[in-house]
């Protein structure tokens, strides 16, 4: 079914393909066609032109009454070749009557004789109804209506150019690319052509029926056997070489199966394990929390004693400096004496006190 549909995507493909090419082709034709038909109104423009600045200031009206001949001819084929044909394309100019007379040419043995039939009748055109022209062979003919003043009738102008560089200009491009085109085309068409051979399916190998029972290694090579064939022994051979290998295949699977197991159990059990282990930390941790505020307000108590002790042995310095003042007056004044007294006991306490926050401090260090 895949085949099929590749095969019917590539047809698609191909024939889209050759009328791309097609159309290509046929458009080539056609701008050739248009660009001819520009090129020749591009020369039958250039010959009135040669004809109005070239011609014309040429003549006079009294040359268009018959043929020219003599020294009139002479000087006017010498102008005209040195002034309008060595400067331009034409090779040859023909003045032609109304009456199909040719009264001048560039070819001297043409003049004086008499046109008929459908050259006439082409002149006859050109003096009615304007400039035309026509490829003749390798020859490109315009016609010009010729008109003088003071002339009893029109004549025409003819004139002659290759035709080969014309074509070319227009034709050759052009046609160039509609011949690759048309090649492309042609191979394109053939290879569509080929998208409708028939596909040769491929061979399938029938494979015996298997009934379930491996047979008898003997009686595959006893003499009269059906099964004694060679190719038969291989297939067998290979049968039984296939069964063992899914034998073995199926238990490295059942291992492999084994081993998930085990990898999965010891994964949860690990999983047990650490959440164990974060129930149990967790008493000791709230422990060291309570030791760590213990630890804080016991160096905040020893903090306290320290600055006690340290006003302790400040107020201890000045009672032992107020007995020494009040010594030397002693004797004669009772109200000092009653100072010096209560100095003394205000410093016994303040010793006691000291020795209490001694003790307190040291208490204070061991548990900390």
């Amino acid at each position: 079914m895949v085949s099929v549909t590749v095969r019917r995507d590539v047809r698609w493909f191909w024939a889209g393909l050759s009328v791309l090419l097609i159309g290509g082709v046929v458009g080539s034709l056609i701008l050739a066609s248009d660009v001819r038909a520009r090129e020749e109104e591009n020369a039958r423009t250039d010959a009135q032109s040669a004809v109005a600045y070239g011609i014309v200031p040429l003549f006079e009206p009294t040359d268009l009454q018959g043929p020219i001949q003599g020294e009139r001819y002479t000087k006017l084929a010498s102008e005209i070749r040195t002034n309008i044909l060595s400067k331009s394309p034409y090779d040859k100019i023909n003045v032609w009557g109304i009456d199909g007379t040719v009264l001048f040419s560039t070819d001297p043995a043409l003049i004086g004789q008499h046109i008929t039939g459908a050259q006439k009748q082409l002149v006859h055109q050109v003096i009615k109804y304007g400039t035309q022209s026509r490829p003749v062979g390798k020859t490109f003919q315009s016609y010009v209506s010729l008109t003088l003043r003071g002339a009893p009738a029109s004549s025409v102008v003819e004139l002659d150019q290759p035709y080969g560089p014309v074509w070319s200009a227009a034709n050759k491009p052009w046609r160039i690319l509609a011949i690759v085109l048309g090649v492309l085309s042609f191979a394109s068409m053939l290879m569509f052509a080929l998208t409708f051979r028939p596909v040769d399916k491929p061979s399938v190998m029938r494979m015996p029926h298997w009934t379930g029972r491996h047979p008898d290694p003997k009686a595959i090579g006893a003499p009269g056997s059906s099964q004694s064939t060679a190719a038969y022994q291989a297939e067998v051979g290979a049968r039984l070489k296939a069964e063992q290998r899914a034998k073995e295949a199926e238990q490295r699977t059942r291992e492999a199966e084994d081993q998930f197991q085990k990898a999965l159990q010891e994964l949860r059990a690990s999983e047990a394990r650490v959440k164990q282990g974060q129930a149990g930390l967790q008493g000791p941790l709230d422990e060291l929390r309570k030791m760590q505020a213990q630890l804080q307000s016991t160096g905040e108590r020893l903090r306290q004693v320290e600055a006690e002790r340290s006003s302790l042995e400040d107020a201890l310095r000045q009672a032992q400096q107020q007995p020494a003042a009040a010594s030397p007056s002693s004797s004669t004044d009772p109200a000092a004496e009653e100072q010096a007294r209560a100095a003394q006991a205000r410093v016994v306490e303040l010793q006691s006190r000291l020795a209490e926050a001694e003790v307190r401090a040291s208490e204070a260090e061991k548990r900390s």
